[in-house]
């Protein structure tokens, strides 16, 4: 006899589709080259037009990321917390959490493409 499936854990597995959608509008301006994410000490932020704020803050324990974060003038549209759900997911018997995967993938991209005050600089100095 097996137990019944847990619903904490199919909430978990099935993200809203408008947060996926976000994400995948956030990957692709990011590959894109149209999203400016500035590295920041404990992570990274982009500052897009109308109060839009978009922020990966890093893990504590080495890399990663802990959170990530849309914020608009209405307030916090999107948070995802990495919590390891990839272990969690494979001792629940059920995938990993889709949304945070993708985050993750996010942040990868991010971390290519982010830079901080002294790659800034280096660049405009590389110009002249």
């Amino acid at each position: 006899m097996t137990n019944p499936p847990n619903p904490l854990i199919k909430m978990i597995a099935t993200p809203d589709p408008a947060d996926v959608a976000l994400l995948d509008k956030i990957m692709e301006k990011t590959k894109a080259g149209k999203l400016f994410w500035n590295r920041l000490r404990n992570g990274f932020v982009a500052q897009l037009p109308d109060a839009m704020k978009i922020e990966f803050v890093n893990s504590g324990f080495g890399a990663g990321w802990s959170t990530f974060t849309v914020k608009t003038k209405e307030g916090t549209v999107l948070h995802v917390e990495n919590r390891g759900n990839l272990v969690f997911a494979v001792l629940a018997g059920s995938d990993p959490d889709p949304l945070s995967a993708k985050v993750s993938i996010l942040y990868s991209e991010v971390q290519k493409v982010g830079e901080g005050a002294v790659e800034r600089a280096i660049k405009i100095l590389d110009r002249i």
